[in-house]
């Protein structure tokens, strides 16, 4: 059962992190300007999900946009009986289902809090009205549209080999994923079972 999110308010710190956010995953391209920001957190609800509580459900049709404020999170699918994990986000990264946002047909994966997380959450039409009221936020969001493609090709080149290299991959790249994923959810993502993953850290160690 999916465990409803808690609404907490958006506080003066809370809004200047959300602006940093932006402008630090804005690698190759401008941030939007400060009052953009603006009105877009303004657009939006802050939910803070337990871990382990589904932001999306697979099968769940929800085009809102998000952006992941704090915490980790994994889109996640079933293969046959095992859970396969297929991706990470950590703070800063946007998060939506094309599925549902373009096709509006039922989300393919779970995405789900790894540990506590809190996103903000813009209902599509709100979003939606931002693009057609402001230019350069219809021009950002295409060219973090092209960054999400951009990081997809990195990862394949950067997490390659056997499970024991793409887990030193993680060491090196992605250190925050494994200090506050579970094992488990680690092992689903590399492929292997938890026991082969404590073999492979107890070799690194």
């Amino acid at each position: 059962m999916k465990i409803p999110p808690t609404r907490i308010p958006v506080d003066d710190a809370t809004r200047q992190l959300i602006r940093r956010l932006i402008v630090e995953e804005a690698l190759h391209t401008s941030p939007p300007p400060v009052e953009i920001m603006d009105a877009l957190i303004d657009a939006g609800s802050l939910l803070r999900l337990a871990q382990f509580t589904p932001l999306i459900a697979e099968g769940e049709t929800d085009d809102s946009f998000y952006i992941l404020v704090d915490g980790i999170t994994r889109n996640w699918h079933w293969n046959a009986d095992v859970e396969q994990t297929t991706s990470f986000a950590c703070r800063g990264t946007q998060l939506l289902d094309y599925h549902c946002y373009y096709a509006g047909k039922p989300s393919l994966d779970t995405i789900e809090a790894c540990c506590e997380c809190t996103v903000l959450q813009v209902p599509r039409a709100r979003f939606d009205a931002l693009m057609d009221r402001y230019p350069e936020f219809t021009r950002w969001q295409l060219m973090m549209s092209y960054d999400a493609h951009y990081f997809l090709e990195l990862k394949r080149a950067t997490l390659m080999g056997d499970a024991a290299a793409r887990y030193k991959a993680l060491v090196e790249n992605r250190i925050e994923i494994l200090q506050k994923v579970p094992l488990k959810i680690i092992a689903s993502y590399l492929g292997i079972t938890p026991q082969h993953l404590s073999l492979i850290r107890r070799r690194k160690n």
